[in-house]
């Protein structure tokens, strides 16, 4: 298979990379980029310039470019040199600095090497406060324990936070809850 019959079937399988991606350059003194996913998370396409100029096509030239010098073909910036880092496969966050090891440590399909370049999340485990009506509801629901709630002090919570009484009950019978 030829070059270009390699860069058409690529074009063909993925679409445009080049719009659906942020085209970053691992490292200044490195001839490896990346087609990052802001959407995914995470790689689309590796591999050298070469490569990526097929991928990308002549239309694309001006962000390969850019990538080329600033780190990124953003044209904000996003993704650059100096950028803070990236959610990574909704695993932990890649510093910008650690790019290039992940994406080497991506490449070899090494899971325990690429979260080990990972910051996990921040994680608050208690539960989040209800807000509004459905605050009120338990809380009038709290003072009443065991007795339950009537339908037209559903209504009068619903309608003072702007809600509807019945599009509240349609919703608990349509199975939505």
């Amino acid at each position: 298979m030829t070059t270009d019959e390699l860069a058409a079937r690529r074009r063909r399988n993925w679409g445009d990379l080049g719009s659906r991606g942020l085209v970053l350059r691992t490292r200044p003194d490195a001839d490896l980029y990346v087609i990052w996913s802001v959407r995914a998370d995470g790689p689309m396409w590796i591999g050298p310039e070469a490569e990526l100029v097929e991928v990308l096509g002549t239309e694309n030239a001006d962000r390969l470019d850019r990538a080329r010098v600033t780190g990124t073909s953003s044209a904000l910036g996003e993704g650059g040199w100096d950028y803070s880092g990236f959610v990574a496969d909704q695993l932990g966050w890649l510093p910008r600095a650690r790019l290039h090891d992940y994406i080497v440590a991506y490449q070899s399909e090494d899971a325990d090497a690429t979260r080990a370049l990972l910051d996990p999340f921040e994680t608050d485990d208690t539960e989040p406060e209800p807000a509004g009506a459905l605050r009120e509801f338990l809380d009038q629901a709290a003072a009443r324990r065991d007795e339950p709630a009537e339908p037209d002090d559903i209504g009068e919570i619903l309608t003072k936070y702007g809600g509807s009484p019945g599009g509240f009950d349609a919703r608990i019978d349509g199975g939505a809850f």
